[in-house]
């Protein structure tokens, strides 16, 4: 149902592009494409763990739910109708993400996850123009912020979006180890 070749695909391109703007201090362009590219790595790792997923709180709410489509039959999966705060939320149960850990002068890295969130929602002009219910009007304090700023944010998110993945990738070959070589024998 869920074609994991096209959306490693996409993924790859948004991080090469975020690594271009990035270099070339584009870095709202960059945050922008590391909040697309962590959304779409939650997404992945939802068709990765996909029974583990359906335990989750937040998949049982949206399940029992109407959801965005009204009650009506659904064309697509569940999955692909989760939003980012839902991903998010999934992520947390689940400890995809280490939340509760410090980021340097940053926070912790649920504050980072949830600005990354914010940073990508400025793709819209709306975004910008009314405040954030978690962060107030993110877009001014964006205004405020040194290079060095932006320059640490885009390479935390590099960094912890590359966590991500990692782990993503070894959820995928998981299966294979354990049919072929038997070593893999966490969950």
């Amino acid at each position: 149902m869920y074609n994991l070749d096209l959306a490693m695909d996409i993924m790859d391109r948004f991080q090469k592009e975020a690594r271009i703007c990035s270099k070339h201090k584009c870095y709202i362009a960059s945050l922008i494409l590391y909040g697309a590219l962590l959304e779409a790595a939650l997404l992945c790792m939802c068709f990765v763990r996909a029974s583990e997923v359906r335990r989750t709180e937040t998949y049982r709410k949206y399940k029992g739910s109407k959801g965005r489509r009204g009650g009506k039959k659904r064309k697509r999966g569940i999955f692909l109708e989760f939003t980012f705060s839902d991903l998010i939320k999934i992520a947390e149960e689940l400890d995809w993400i280490p939340i509760k850990e410090r980021v340097g002068d940053f926070g912790i890295v649920k504050d980072w996850v949830k600005w990354l969130q914010e940073s990508r929602n400025l793709v819209h002009l709306a975004r910008w123009l009314k405040p954030d219910p978690y962060f107030g009007n993110l877009h001014k304090e964006m205004q405020d912020f040194s290079e060095e700023k932006y320059k640490s944010l885009a390479q935390l998110s590099e960094d912890t979006i590359s966590c991500v993945r990692n782990l993503l990738a070894e959820n995928l070959m998981r299966p294979f180890c354990l049919k072929y070589c038997g070593k893999c024998a966490r969950n």
